[in-house]
């Protein structure tokens, strides 16, 4: 599925987000270690440009309740730095 922003631009392209259900950004970290021996990955425009997160999904955004504010707070501050402050609940991890 692609994903465009208003200006026509695939999001996909700009940036991947990756938070793995059930796991710490530790060990979602072991996995995305075996996707970067993908031919497919080295070509996304995401991963030349270093432009990779990686969020504890197990804390932040596999469970429904209030730490998915607290979630959407740590992606949004890794977005957007200038404008959202660091979250007092954590970070995320910029994956090369």
């Amino acid at each position: 599925v692609d994903i465009y922003r208003r200006d026509g631009d695939k999001l996909a392209e700009n940036w991947v987000f990756i938070a793995c259900c059930g796991f710490s950004s530790e060990r979602a970290l072991e996995d995305v270690i075996e996707l970067q021996t993908g031919d497919e990955w080295q070509q996304m425009q995401a991963i030349v440009n270093a432009r990779v997160l990686l969020a504890d999904g197990n804390d932040f955004f596999s469970r429904p309740g209030p730490r998915l504010v607290d979630g959407l707070e740590i992606m949004a501050h890794a977005l957007h730095p200038d404008v959202h402050p660091v979250s007092p609940y954590g970070s995320c991890i910029t994956v090369r």
